[in-house]
């Protein structure tokens, strides 16, 4: 994730009564979500090749004296890739014309009605604040990022991360490491000023344990949690906390590192080279046995896998005599070379299958 990226401004940053009195949105709601690059104040009846992608264009339409000419540039804003139209009010039309709200609104260009009590300089001031605050947001977390990797791979003790932890977290506390999604917006649903910083392209934070009430209970999803763990401790805590993101943004729920505790969190974490050893001597083998000779023993792996080791349930699942199984299983072994009546045997099997279908 860039800087410029995490830095930007969306369409409905700018909608805040209180800075922003009486901008209200006439048109194209679905892209209140896109990123404004600049602003552009323009009464050009055709301002095409001037308006830069992804700005928000201001004008009174001084010159656009009809709906064909209201309707040219509108095509000519929507062409340029416009991100909104700000449309000043009363000077020259009493409304924003119904074909500049029409046509930028099907084009999912959001159309902003400005009353003349709100300078289009006024916009510009909030919107070039918001943006530096932002940068300086985002510089901020790739500072913190790159101090909580030194920390966590043991190129730095957690001495380095006490300018940022002395405001939040007490001496002795315990801490909790928190990830979310590199667009969420930290400082909204955990709250206070926690150092957050951009590991392996996840938003970072650490905060105390047990949180303060500021932290929303309901964080978004995808998230993930490691800890509690002494401040000594943090760097197994945010490996905890990596891992659980991952497992989160997988199933879709929010995970945390007593989810990863599992032999099928674990199977996630593995490298493409960590597995492909099991890959190419347990499944590969089984594989072409099936091509060659036309027999089932992987379907009959994961139905024994998926039975949690019981040959009954497996024969149920695949509609065959228990012995049969039993037989195809003896042939499996005798081709890898590992024993399915114990843990390891195991193990190996299901991270071989897992290899099969991609989720490693």
């Amino acid at each position: 994730m860039s800087i410029l990226s995490s830095a930007s401004v969306v369409v409905r940053d700018l909608l805040v009564p209180d800075a922003l009195p009486l901008l209200r949105v006439v048109g194209g709601d679905e892209g209140l979500d896109s990123a404004v690059t600049s602003t552009y104040a323009t009464e050009l009846p055709r301002p095409g090749g001037y308006v830069p992608r992804g700005a928000l264009v201001f004008t009174t339409g001084l010159v656009l004296t009809d709906d064909a000419a209201v309707r040219r540039f509108t095509r000519d804003c929507i062409d340029a890739g416009a991100s909104a139209i700000g449309f000043g009010t009363e000077i020259a039309w009493p409304h924003v014309p119904e074909g500049l709200r029409v046509d930028a609104g099907s084009a999912g260009i959001v159309v902003l009605e400005i009353p003349p009590t709100l300078a289009f300089a006024r916009i510009d001031d909030y919107f070039d604040g918001l943006r530096i605050t932002r940068q300086l947001v985002a510089e901020r977390r790739l500072a913190v990022g790159r101090l909580l990797d030194a920390v966590r791979k043991g190129w730095a003790n957690t001495s380095v991360l006490a300018p940022e932890l002395h405001r939040v977290i007490r001496p002795g506390q315990d801490v909790l490491v928190v990830c979310l999604d590199a667009d969420a917006r930290p400082e909204v649903v955990l709250g206070g000023d926690y150092p957050v910083g951009l590991l392996d392209g996840v938003l970072t934070a650490i905060v105390p344990n047990p949180p303060g009430g500021e932290i929303r209970r309901a964080l978004p999803d995808p998230h993930g949690v490691g800890g509690p763990v002494p401040i000594g401790y943090v760097a197994s805590a945010m490996d905890e906390a990596l891992a659980a993101f991952r497992l989160s943004e997988r199933r879709g729920l929010p995970s945390s590192g007593r989810d990863t505790a599992t032999l099928a969190a674990l199977i996630g974490r593995l490298r493409a080279d960590q597995s492909a050893p099991f890959h190419h001597h347990v499944y590969l083998p089984l594989a072409r046995h099936d091509h060659r000779h036309g027999t089932f023993l992987v379907a009959t792996l994961r139905a024994f896998h998926a039975a949690d080791g019981s040959l009954g349930l497996a024969a149920e699942a695949l509609h065959v005599h228990p012995n049969t199984v039993r037989n195809r299983l003896e042939k499996a072994e005798s081709i890898t070379g590992r024993s399915l009546r114990d843990v390891a045997g195991r193990a190996a099997l299901a991270i071989a299958l897992s290899t099969a279908d991609g989720t490693t």
